[in-house]
């Protein structure tokens, strides 16, 4: 078990909390990012369900154009009903935009999955902000041992009406909590 915690709001999150007005003003920089990540042959789709996002969605495109990979990558976002902006925002960005009419989260990704042609897919949120590094992050363990199919990431959530300190020391309490009690959740 790691002992360590950000103290601070990470850049990469700071960058990417912005209101939608930003982002809409930046479509063409994001839509051109986002085709920088793609190639002929795809090694990485990325699959998000979308339902009524018209304030995340485009903070979660942008920190995903931000990728720094080895791999191409597809974004494939699906608009599960949507009554807001949603789908306009994501087809103006330039991901992959699918629709799928059956309501709930599992009949969204599932169409996702089916649009998808990486070698790898992975599961994301549409109200997240993503590290630059979290796709090669999460590949990496896929590619050093071919008897692992499965990878997962850590997260945090950081609500705007808390500072990072203080959440800090309260993610610390809890992990020196449970270093001195033996209890280790990260253990598969």
């Amino acid at each position: 078990m790691t002992l360590m915690r950000p103290s601070s709001v990470p850049e990469y999150i700071q960058i990417h909390q912005k209101p939608a007005t930003w982002f809409l003003s930046n479509l063409s920089a994001i839509r051109l990012k986002l085709a920088t990540l793609r190639s002929d042959t795809i090694d990485v789709s990325i699959v998000i369900p979308a339902y009524n996002e018209e304030e995340n969605i485009l903070s979660t495109i942008s920190s995903i154009a931000d990728t720094i990979s080895n791999y191409s990558i597809e974004l494939i976002i699906v608009d599960n009903n949507s009554r807001d902006l949603t789908k306009e925002y994501i087809i103006e960005s330039g991901a992959k935009y699918v629709f799928e009419a059956k309501p709930g989260v599992e009949n969204a990704r599932t169409a996702g999955l089916n649009f998808a042609t990486g070698k790898y897919v992975i599961s994301a949120d549409a109200d997240t902000i993503y590290s630059p590094y979290w796709v090669d992050e999460l590949i990496a363990p896929l590619k050093k041992d071919e008897n692992i199919a499965i990878s997962h990431g850590k997260f945090a959530f950081v609500p705007e009406y808390y500072n990072r300190f203080t959440l800090y020391l309260y993610e610390l309490t809890g992990d020196v909590f449970k270093k001195i009690n033996g209890i280790n959740k990260d253990s598969a």
